[in-house]
């Protein structure tokens, strides 16, 4: 069975992680854009982006990287935090206390009505199993898919998830020789 690689890049900054807010669906990326750091990828590599606009904007901080072949991939979208899409952290500190205690420290849990720990991990297990045996990708993505990756592939349990720490343009790189 030929061997397949994936590196995984967390888009970069937007304003929501500066302020420390969960994100909406088409914020773009903080000016000025900042250099993105060296990336190389196999001949015959494919691009994956998630569908949000920012994931596209981060592909175009490497010349070349949207010459590949591209598909978007709608598993690769970000976390859905419910109703507390564009709220600041601190915010849901003063008002939901309980709400916010309960989603960080249960991975089953999702009380702003959205995805839970346990189901973006469940999401992303299930994307890593369809993944082509024998195929190279690049996929640009969001912190949360990545940390749900990362914990996968090292088995982090999900209650720990929201420790990982995955800053803006971060890679993770995967290699799959039957078992990532």
């Amino acid at each position: 069975m030929p061997a397949s690689h994936l590196t995984l890049i967390s888009h970069a900054l937007t304003e929501s992680q500066r302020q420390g807010r969960f994100a909406v669906a088409d914020e773009p990326l903080v000016q000025p854009r900042p250099t993105a750091p060296a990336l190389t990828w196999r001949p015959g590599s494919r691009l994956l982006l998630a569908p949000e606009p920012r994931a596209r904007e981060s592909a175009a901080l490497w010349p070349g990287l949207l010459d590949l072949p591209i598909s978007v991939d709608p598993e690769l979208r970000d976390m859905d935090c419910g109703r507390w899409q564009g709220m600041e952290l601190r915010a849901l500190e003063q008002t939901e206390p309980q709400a916010l205690l309960q989603w960080l420290s249960d991975p089953e849990t999702a009380p702003h009505g959205g995805e839970s720990f346990a189901d973006l991990r469940l999401r992303m297990t299930a994307w890593l199993a369809a993944y082509p045996a024998g195929t190279s990708c690049v996929a640009i993505t969001h912190p949360m898919v990545v940390r749900a990756v990362a914990s996968q592939v090292l088995g982090v349990p999900p209650s720990n998830l929201p420790q990982l720490d995955i800053t803006p343009l971060a890679c993770l790189q995967l290699t799959c020789h039957g078992r990532w």
